[in-house]
């Protein structure tokens, strides 16, 4: 993090995106006129110069740069006391630039995912909980791995449930299909537990099915609402 007056975000991912590649200069063209970028450039040559011997890790790659957004808070925005459970360092500190509090240290297996999120469940009424191993078995072209990550989440679902949420949400950010070995385009499958939903059709959840379900395909920013009104927290709309 670099901290001083006059910082812009016009800096370049040093990420290839490719293996075998050598990583990009976030200060090359069209960056190259940021102060900025240049700064973060030196930053980098020094990570270089310090990991060059390290015979499993010598470089860092970096991507999305951005300046620090001036946004309202989650609990703010939702009017919710809510919490975050993630091992991976991006999504605790995406939970952090919107103000919720981290929990239940750095989980990552499914069932200390769903053990912490139970947890959280006491002191907050809004958890995020995050599980980043379906994604990277994804990108690996893994089937099998994904299987079993899959698999292994099921198996820890039942802690979470056993602290009794009133709405439970189970999706991703997006597909990685192992055959891609990448982010894709394709839609997500959401499985909603709720008070209010009309009763189970007894599919089972995949993106075949979810497609059928009585939520049916909706935008991402729709869930939420979705949420709260099965947990009772909307105000009255309309007369």
């Amino acid at each position: 993090m670099l901290r001083g007056d006059g910082l812009d975000d016009n800096v370049g991912d040093t990420d290839p995106q490719q293996t075998g590649v050598k990583p990009l200069a976030c200060n090359r063209a069209p960056h190259d006129k940021s102060a900025t970028a240049k700064v973060a450039a030196g930053v980098l040559r020094q990570v270089g110069e310090i990991l060059k011997d390290e015979p499993k890790l010598n470089m860092i790659l970096a991507r999305g740069f951005a300046k620090a957004p001036n946004w309202p808070t989650f609990n703010d925005r939702w009017k919710v006391k809510s919490a975050a459970v993630a091992g991976y360092p991006m999504y605790r500190g995406v939970a952090r630039l919107f103000g919720m509090e981290l929990l239940g240290g750095k989980p990552t297996t499914a069932a200390d995912v769903c053990a912490e999120a139970a947890k959280a469940t006491a002191t907050h009424n809004f958890v995020f909980a995050h599980f980043k191993y379906t994604d990277k078995t994804g990108e690996d072209g893994d089937i099998a791995g994904k299987v079993n990550r899959i698999e292994e989440m099921d198996a820890a679902l039942p802690t979470l449930l056993a602290a009794n949420p009133d709405v439970l949400l189970i999706t991703g950010d997006h597909s990685t299909p192992p055959s891609i070995k990448a982010h894709s385009w394709h839609p997500v499958p959401l499985l909603m537990k709720g008070p209010f939903l009309r009763g189970g059709d007894g599919r089972p959840f995949d993106e075949v099915s979810c497609r059928h379900g009585q939520i049916g395909s909706i935008r991402s920013q729709e869930m939420l609402p979705l949420a709260l009104a099965h947990a009772g927290k909307l105000e009255k709309f309309g007369a």
